[in-house]
């Protein structure tokens, strides 16, 4: 079964997403946990 080119960009832009969802998620919950200390 070979993998066409669109459904490969395909899945590396949900993996990317998804991805970047999470590392949102992580930047954000860092900032809210240094914000008291002041340093952002």
């Amino acid at each position: 079964e070979k993998i066409t080119e669109e459904s490969s960009i395909a899945d590396v832009m949900a993996w990317y997403t998804s991805v970047n969802a999470v590392m949102l998620d992580i930047l954000t919950n860092q900032i809210k946990e240094t914000d008291n200390s002041g340093v952002w």
